[in-house]
């Protein structure tokens, strides 16, 4: 009788010895598993898309070539926005422009809804061929600033952008023309920029395009030209 009780409390202690491991590691495993679903589901909901890690990671740095086809004579348009009577000049001017630029991101996106976006400063040569007028070129250097309207995700991207520069141009000192050699020009327009992948983009906007002597010379006779301009951008 004692025998077979020991016997039994051997056989049982024996059970339990083995049973008691495996269970304990299969329910580590289920905690294991469960914690991993958890933090990968933490994971998503904190983490940014690739297109949003990619885009904040990027440098604050990019070089643009862009094209401008000015043609169509208008008034001044800081004239016209303070209602002060300007006439547009009347040897209608026209242009085509090349600009290769250098620019810096200065902020990162903020602002509240639609005016969330980043602000630009870029500068780089430029080089005008006087298509109609009584000059045929003005060559220098322009810079300025450009903000982008940026939405969570979007590819397409408004911006604005002022732009202003000083060079040289071969005046022939005539009535409506430019006065000086000197030569002042800014560049005001804005449009729409594609971002086709995390470096690259292209533009397309209309701009105006102006010229004159300013306090270059006694007679100031500038002139502006409206028109498109197209860009590809490379951020690096």
């Amino acid at each position: 009788m004692l025998i077979s009780k020991l016997r039994t409390l051997l056989l049982t202690a024996a059970l339990l010895s083995f049973w008691a491991p495996l269970a304990f590691s299969q329910s580590s495993t289920g905690l294991n598993r469960a914690d991993a679903r958890t933090a990968e589901e933490n994971s998503d909901k904190t983490s940014p898309t690739t297109d949003e890690a990619s885009s904040e990671m990027l440098s604050r740095w990019s070089f643009s070539l862009e094209s401008i086809y000015a043609f169509e004579n208008i008034e001044n348009p800081w004239f016209a926005a303070a209602f002060h009577p300007h006439k547009k000049n009347p040897r209608a001017y026209k242009f085509a422009t090349e600009i290769l630029s250098v620019r810096y991101r200065l902020t990162d996106n903020a602002g509240p809804l639609f005016l969330r976006g980043n602000l630009e400063f870029g500068i780089g040569p430029i080089f005008t061929s006087i298509v109609k007028g009584p000059e045929s070129y003005f060559v220098g250097a322009a810079g300025g600033f450009r903000y982008n309207f940026v939405q969570p995700g979007a590819r397409l991207i408004p911006y604005i952008e002022l732009r202003g520069g000083v060079g040289k141009s071969d005046a022939r000192k005539l009535y409506n023309s430019l006065q000086s050699d000197a030569t002042l020009s800014y560049l005001l327009g804005g449009g729409l920029r594609y971002q086709a992948s995390s470096r690259w983009s292209v533009a397309l906007g209309v701009i105006d395009q102006h010229l004159s002597t300013a306090y270059f010379a006694d007679r100031d006779y500038g002139t502006d030209a409206l028109g498109f301009n197209a860009a590809i951008e490379l951020r690096y």
